[in-house]
């Protein structure tokens, strides 16, 4: 496939209910093709419920599809990307899923509530158990940004 622009792919993971995984998908196709997405390539598995974890990435099994996104590199193209990946987060809400939260920092605000509503008190036990904060990264700081921590 030759792309219009440069640039580079960008995965994100998209969550949805097993059975809604056919008219999910179908409604992701209709959108991209609808808002010129150029999605390389969707990989599905089967997921089961994250029972460890503090922010469970899966609160229950889910089907998930790895999408692969073409982005150009230019301001345009940036803005552009985070609109495709919010479009995509709200899909798999929308079919009783959610999204995996480290691959990017597009969604919004409610997005995150509503997929990760334990996320405030993952940042109060954060600071609790670090309260130097000697361990952080990019994406705990965008996120402590995001919750005005």
């Amino acid at each position: 496939m030759q792309s219009e622009f440069r640039g580079s792919e960008v995965i994100t993971e998209i969550y949805c209910e097993r059975d809604a995984l056919p008219a999910f998908m179908a409604e992701v196709a209709r959108n991209a093709r609808r808002e010129k997405i150029e999605i390389i390539y969707g990989t599905v598995r089967l997921i089961e419920q994250d029972k460890e974890s503090f922010l469970a990435w899966a609160r229950k099994p889910y089907a998930c599809v790895v999408f692969n996104l073409h982005i150009e590199h230019t301001s345009r193209g940036l803005i552009r990307a985070g609109d495709q990946f919010r479009r995509l987060i709200d899909l798999g809400i929308k079919y009783g899923g959610s999204w995996y939260p480290t691959y990017h920092r597009h969604a919004l605000r409610r997005q995150v509530d509503a997929c990760y509503p334990q996320f405030a008190d993952f940042l109060k036990l954060k600071r609790k158990y670090d309260p130097e904060e000697l361990f952080q990264s990019d994406w705990y700081r965008h996120y402590k940004n995001m919750f005005n921590y």
